[in-house]
Formats: C-alpha cells, sequence, structure tokens
C-alpha cells in the first residue's frame, strides 16, 4: 500500500475524491504501513525543506554548534572571562569606522569568541556588548542581549540598567520601558534574588522588597509584594510557613540611571 507515489512531487489532495480516497486507505492500513508511509512522508518534508534553503546546500550537511558548556570547577573563572573581555574589546577597537567596516563583519568573530570561552560571559561582557551595539545603532541585537541576561538571571550594574533604559527610550518602547522600572523596584519577578546566606542590614531594608506566592484552587498563582522595611519577623516567619517566599533586592541607581529614567519620561 503506498498513499504516496514513490519518486513523484509530493502534494496534498486537490480535491475531495482524492481526499476520501486517502482517508479510506488509512483506515485499513496495519502500522507498519503507517511507519513505512510516516518515514516516506518525512523524507519528502525534508526534500522540499532543502529546496526552500536554496543556494545553502550545506544547510542539512552540519549541524548548527552546540550551546557552550561551562564547568564551575575551573579555578581560573575570572581570569578566563578577562582574555573573553579583552578579545572582544579588541575587535571592537578596530571597528572604529561604522561606515566602512559595520559591526556585521565582526559577527561571526563576537560569536566564536562566546562560544569558544571556557567560562560564562560575565555582565562586563554584556555591559560592553551592549555599549558597543548601541553606538553601531545595532538595537535589534541588544533585544537579545536583555533577553539572555533575563533567561540566565544575570544581575544588573548601573551600566546595565542605564543602558537598557536607553534602548528602550532609543526603540520608542514605553511598554518594556515601564515594566524594567517595575523590575527594579523589585516587582514583577524583579532583577535579581537577594543572596540567601547574607544577613541584610536594619538600615538596608528599603532596598528589598518579599514576594509571596498566594495558591488558590483553580486558579493561577496570585503574587503578593511587601516593602522588606514595612515587614516584622513575626510576618516573614509567617508567610513563610504558608507558602513560598521570595526576596528581591532593588538595584542601586546612580546618576546615569536617573539620566536615562527622565529621557524616558516623555515616552
Amino acid at each position: 500500500m503506498s498513499f504516496v507515489p514513490q519518486g513523484q512531487p509530493w502534494s496534498l489532495p486537490n480535491d475531495q475524491g482524492k481526499a476520501e480516497e486517502v482517508l479510506s486507505q488509512l483506515s485499513v492500513a496495519t502500522t507498519s504501513e503507517l511507519d513505512s508511509e510516516r518515514m516516506h512522508i518525512q523524507s519528502l518534508l525534508e526534500k522540499l525543506a532543502r529546496q526552500k534553503v536554496g543556494r545553502d546546500r550545506y544547510f542539512y550537511q552540519f549541524e548548527s554548534p552546540p550551546l557552550p558548556s561551562y564547568s564551575s570547577e575551573k579555578t581560573d573563572c575570572a581570569s578566563s572571562v578577562d582574555r573573553l573581555n579583552e578579545k572582544l574589546h579588541s575587535l571592537f577597537s578596530h571597528t572604529t569606522d561604522p561606515e566602512s567596516r559595520p559591526i556585521t563583519h565582526i559577527l561571526p568573530r563576537i560569536c566564536y569568541y562566546l562560544l569558544t570561552s571556557d567560562s560564562p560571559p560575565s555582565i562586563h561582557t554584556y555591559n560592553l556588548l551592549i555599549s558597543e551595539f548601541a553606538g553601531a545603532g545595532r538595537d535589534d541585537l541588544i533585544y537579545h542581549l536583555i533577553a539572555s541576561m533575563n533567561r540566565t538571571h544575570m544581575r544588573p550594574n548601573e551600566i546595565t540598567l542605564a543602558e537598557t533604559l536607553r534602548h528602550f527610550v532609543r526603540t520608542n518602547d514605553r511598554f518594556r520601558f515601564d515594566r524594567y522600572i517595575q523590575r527594579m523596584e523589585g516587582l514583577d519577578d524583579g532583577l535579581g534574588e537577594a543572596h540567601p546566606r547574607l544577613p541584610i542590614p536594619k538600615l538596608l531594608k528599603f532596598q528589598y522588597r518579599v514576594r509571596v506566592n498566594r495558591y488558590f484552587p483553580n486558579q493561577p498563582v496570585i503574587p503578593e509584594y511587601h516593602e522588606l522595611s514595612g515587614l516584622t519577623e513575626s510576618d516573614l516567619r509567617k508567610f513563610q510557613q504558608e507558602t513560598k517566599v521570595l526576596v528581591y533586592e532593588k538595584p542601586r541607581r546612580n546618576l546615569e540611571v536617573h539620566h536615562a529614567l527622565i529621557q524616558g519620561d516623555p515616552l
């Protein structure tokens, strides 16, 4: 039994009669026959996909490089990251004229350095890339860097905050600008959790916000946010007995961050 003619171009049935014929054959087909046809159809789909790729005839011959795998056992992690940042900085320093040599020309080298590094990129790596991409007018690339920081839970510093806010201003993205400010305030999952083993000084409790998850039958989790400075020790113990509690640390702000906030105010 063959539902698809071997060696002939494959196409979907284009009329009711052919559709009914195929359905009739499927209803009496055995498991082995269905498996055979499934493999045949899969090979045809792959052939069509290769034709769609066009000139890129190597697309299906070579797999994409795997994501880098880092080992936490390396003792020279800091020096490895420093070497990565030095390579990237040197690469950007040779691209002084975006008109004569756009940043697109060095993107493969940037990817190579990131994929072959012994250690993961630090916040300084992200800051360097965001700053250079901003200077080259490549906000489309900055968008992916911000998404990467979110996925890896990279804790931003003052430079990151200012550059990210300026990115949203340049792209006229009011929604993400406002949401980022909320995260800076420890809302909407914040920008970084507090260190679980470091005590929080009483005078710095205003820099932290507590998230309490509320669970109700047949409903999604409803988070409650509280300023840590407004809670007592008994309040925290009560929350911890009832549900899961997360403590977010608000990032510090310097003059550059405040200036970026002012720039985004007219959005």
